[in-house]
């Protein structure tokens, strides 16, 4: 059986915690913007598991940069 390597298929999605790294901020930063309406979109997998899929984090990065040109 081959091994799959993680970044052979590419990345689909970040946990909370990763998001935060890649996007340079903190965990209780997210927990505001979310607060505020402003998080992107979690999906839940199961009771524990969060991820955010790399569309809704592009689709963030987007609505970010269009209300900072604003």
């Amino acid at each position: 059986m081959a091994t799959i390597q993680p970044n052979a298929i590419g990345r689909k999605g970040y946990s909370v915690d990763e998001f935060c790294l890649v996007h340079g901020f903190s965990r209780s930063f997210f927990y505001k913007l979310k607060k505020q309406g402003k998080a992107p979109i979690v999906t839940k997998l199961g009771p524990q598991k969060q991820i955010i899929t790399e569309e809704d984090a592009a689709a963030w990065r987007l609505a970010m940069s269009a209300q900072s040109a604003a």
